[in-house]
């Protein structure tokens, strides 16, 4: 674990999920002033030793990126067939990407797999190289909402391919709440007193509640009024609502399961990770809106293996190694002919029935990163970390 990570876990930004799948979704240090401090800081994984997966091969793709998603790819024995091998080096946080590839990781680094949320920030300063379509027939495979995802492109060229998919949703314990909730204010209703979950997942929480409590779908794109509003409705509920602040996924599906919590923001697979003798788990969508978080594959700049590079983006499409994903780590898979390959539980965690609806009434799906510099009225991603700090020492 790097030191910087460690300092992002203990300010509350990042966390792990129980899976296997290091799924850290903070904000943190994206600024460009920050982004300087954390390049220059030494903070260098790559090629360190701490990758894994053979050495040698007839050529060696460097895979950098959240775990399992580099042996999903390895469907049906994809890598021995292909005479690929691939070493990979495990993120804990998005902005890792950014540290490595600016120390040494350019020329070096092949594949990464950044959330959608950042690929624009990282395309913007130079990290990926557009791709060539050509080279990854499988493109026309996607759903459609995905092929179109604005922010995965750049003055009209694709730099990330959407991988997999999931949703902060309200979930709740059907045994004890009868009626589905519908917003996320409904966690301040005083039957659910001590009995609400929250995680340290800065994205997860400031979003949505940014939606509900100032009234707009534009989340990340609002006054430093609304954003106090917002952290004093979230500290509201953690003083008099919260049972605790759970570190991880994996924690609060256990506060699910113990029934020491009935109602809590979580992400679908909360509810297989709470264990088949938990209570019956449910969740809704609220009427203020929520937030989805997409993880892609990127091509770093100047890859040194890029022809074999693109055989695994291009592999990472098909329905074979887009199910491996979803079965093992239960995200969803943006190709439609991978459904058939599903296993029932992963199949039952998302809206596979209108996937074009469900995208359509996201806009364009992404919202954009809070802004890194000033930009009129609208808070900077340095004023939400700097009220986020505050939230979790309230």
């Amino acid at each position: 674990m790097s030191q910087e990570f460690e300092k992002l876990r203990k300010a509350g930004l990042a966390m792990s999920s129980p899976s296997g799948l290091a799924q850290f979704r903070s904000f943190g240090m994206t600024t460009r002033r920050d982004f300087l401090r954390l390049a220059g800081a030494g903070a260098l994984m790559f090629g360190t030793g701490l990758g894994q997966g053979p050495a040698m091969a007839a050529e060696t793709v460097n895979f950098f990126g959240w775990q399992d998603y580099d042996t999903a790819l390895d469907a049906n024995g994809f890598f021995a067939a292909n005479d690929i091998a691939v070493k990979s080096t495990y993120m804990t946080d998005n902005n890792e990407i950014i540290a490595n590839a600016k120390n040494g990781g350019i020329g070096n680094m092949d594949l990464v797999t950044p959330d959608l949320l950042y690929g624009p920030f990282m395309a913007q300063i130079g990290l990926f190289e557009p791709l060539d379509l050509a080279q990854i027939p499988n493109f026309s495979s996607l759903f459609a909402p995905f092929q179109a995802m604005a922010a995965a492109k750049m003055d009209g060229q694709q730099f990330c391919l959407p991988f997999a998919w999931g949703n902060v949703v309200l979930m709740y314990n059907a045994d004890v709440v009868k009626e589905a909730p519908t917003s996320w204010l409904d966690m301040l209703k005083p039957e659910f007193k001590g009995k609400v979950g929250l995680t340290a997942e800065m994205s997860h929480l400031v979003i949505p509640f940014t939606m509900a409590v100032a009234k707009t779908r534009a989340a990340t794109r609002i006054t430093k009024e609304a954003l106090a509003e917002v952290y004093a409705t979230l500290t509201k509920i953690k003083k008099e609502q919260a049972r605790s602040i759970a570190p991880s996924f994996g924690d609060l599906a256990a506060q699910f399961a113990s029934g020491e919590i009935v109602i809590a923001p979580a992400w679908e697979p909360v509810s297989v990770w709470a264990g088949e003798k938990a209570p019956t788990l449910k969740w809704s969508f609220p009427v203020e809106g929520s937030f989805s978080f997409i993880d892609n594959m990127a091509l770093i700049k100047d890859a040194p293996h890029k022809a074999t590079a693109y055989k695994l983006l291009n592999q990472s499409l098909s329905p074979e190694a887009q199910a491996n994903a979803a079965n093992k780590n239960m995200t969803a898979v943006t190709v439609e002919k991978a459904l058939p390959l599903l296993d029932a539980k992963p199949r039952s965690l998302y809206p596979y029935e209108d996937v074009a609806g469900f995208w359509a009434a996201r806009g364009d799906g992404m919202p954009p990163l809070w802004p890194v510099e000033k930009d009129g009225d609208f808070v900077t991603l340095d004023d939400v970390l700097s009220g986020w700090e505050e939230f979790l020492r309230a």
